[in-house]
C-alpha cells in the first residue's frame, strides 16, 4: 500500500513499508512508538536527524533524505492515531 503526500512531488510514491526505510528512519519510528501522547512531525524529523548523522546515513542525497522523511511521516500517520503532522 503506498501513500502520497500534498506538498511534494517525488518520482515514485512514498515507501509505506517500514522494513525498506534505511535504519535510521526505523529507529525515529520505533522511537517515536515510546512517546505516548508527544507524538509530532518536528519530532520525528528532530529524531531522525540525529540517527541519519549517528548512523552514517548522511551519505545519501537530500533529494534521498527527504523522500525517506515523507515516507516516515506517512508511516507514523498510519500506525499512530495521535500522530501530529
Amino acid at each position: 500500500m503506498n501513500a502520497t503526500f500534498q506538498t511534494r512531488n517525488f518520482a515514485i510514491p512514498l515507501e509505506t513499508n517500514i522494513r525498506q526505510l534505511p535504519l535510521a528512519y526505523r529507529l525515529a519510528i520505533e522511537w517515536l512508538d515510546t512517546q505516548g501522547d508527544n507524538r509530532t512531525r518536528a519530532r520525528l524529523e528532530s529524531t531522525a536527524e540525529h540517527y541519519v548523522n549517528s548512523t552514517g546515513a548522511d551519505c545519501f542525497t537530500s533529494q534521498d533524505l527527504d523522500f525517506f522523511l515523507e515516507s516516515a511521516a506517512a508511516i507514523c500517520a498510519r500506525r499512530f492515531w495521535n500522530f501530529q503532522q
